[in-house]
């Protein structure tokens, strides 16, 4: 975990923290996270703190809880995001749209049960919908598992299309997915899983990446679901194009941003060839793997900006013309690419000279 805080991009997020004359960092080490009680980690006025395998999540509450430092990311609403099926129901809620879907949940189940409602055909499986009804959904259809740090996700298509499954993985290489055609297309029953329909996309997905509600960045991939190829630059970076959003999709990035609690915040989008835009996923804080010398500026100021604003709302108040919010007047762009959260708790003391806890 103290890699992840300790990466280049991270070190020059924080280096320009600290350049600011504002803020003195404090990076809480392997050992102190692990093994030492809460009651003897520092006191922090602002914590950056992200799930990862190992990380003891309910173990940072406690620590929030008790010290009530300043929060880049809601660190309860992170339970949220590891839970496909609970990040749908929050997206339902505050009315953004998701791809159709139904839920087999077989928590607590043995492998191979299926709970009740649950059926299978050639071309189709019957589940639990949303509104607690049981739905058919239809070949080609995506099957995700509950888990949201799972990331084996299939394709099941059609026998009328030749049938076969196309496989979705993490990167290796230059691969992303495989296309297996002699996969008998019986969908998986070894946990809970969604299935929802197959959206076309005409070959692309996006990217979201906001800081705060008002900012959001989106880049365009080739879809793992083409051909499984990764297509990369010459640096050997995944090759991704900027994409301006609309403005029903801006609303949703802020909307999102502020379902979760996390300023920093991924998620994907699907723009479908029917002509809706649906939001698939969402990941909390994401580590910035490639950058321009800006973009770490950006998201920095940003920080200082929350941080500032938070301590001293009132001033605010007091000297801003009425209706006009704070502005992000440095914030122009944000992390070109990066891949889920994986840091330990970062800390800053605040240094406004109102001193620290």
């Amino acid at each position: 975990m103290q890699k992840k805080a300790e990466s280049a991009p991270m070190r020059q997020i924080l280096d320009r923290l600290q350049r600011s004359g504002e803020f003195e960092i404090v990076v809480f080490s392997d050992a102190l996270i692990l093994q030492r009680p809460t009651t003897e980690w520092p006191a922090v006025d602002c914590l950056i703190s992200f799930f990862s395998a190992g990380f003891p999540l309910d173990k940072a509450v406690e620590y929030v809880d008790r010290v009530r430092p300043y929060l880049i990311n809601d660190l309860r609403q992170q339970r949220l995001l590891l839970d496909r099926r609970a990040v749908y129901r929050r997206l339902r809620q505050v009315g953004i749209p998701v791809p159709r879907h139904v839920v087999a949940d077989r928590d607590g189940f043995e492998p191979g049960v299926d709970p009740e409602g649950f059926a299978e055909g050639d071309d189709w499986v019957e589940a639990t919908a949303p509104d607690g009804r049981i739905e058919r959904i239809y070949k080609p259809f995506v099957e995700k598992p509950a888990s949201g740090e799972d990331h084996n996700i299939h394709i099941y298509y059609p026998q009328a299309s030749g049938g076969g499954v196309k496989l979705l993985f993490r990167k290796i290489a230059n691969k992303s997915a495989m296309f297996d055609p002699d996969h008998d297309g019986k969908v998986r029953r070894d946990g809970s899983y969604l299935y929802e329909s197959f959206l076309p996309t005409g070959g692309t997905d996006i990217k979201v990446y906001t800081v705060g509600p008002r900012y959001a960045h989106a880049e365009a991939r080739r879809a793992p679901a083409v051909d499984g190829r990764v297509l990369r630059t010459a640096e050997g970076k995944e090759l991704r194009f900027p994409v301006l959003l609309t403005p029903s999709e801006k609303e949703m990035a802020r909307v999102v941003s502020l379902a979760f609690g996390q300023k920093v915040c991924g998620f994907d989008l699907l723009r479908s060839d029917r002509g809706r835009t649906y939001v698939c996923d969402v990941n909390g804080w994401r580590r910035a793997s490639s950058m321009s010398s800006s973009r770490p500026s950006s998201l920095s100021s940003s920080f200082q900006h929350h941080r500032c604003y938070h301590r001293h709302r009132h001033r605010y108040h007091l000297h801003q013309k009425p209706n006009t919010p704070p502005t992000h007047a440095q914030l122009r762009q944000v992390v070109q690419k990066v891949s889920r959260g994986l840091f330990p708790c970062l800390a800053w003391h605040h240094a406004f000279g109102l001193g620290s806890r």
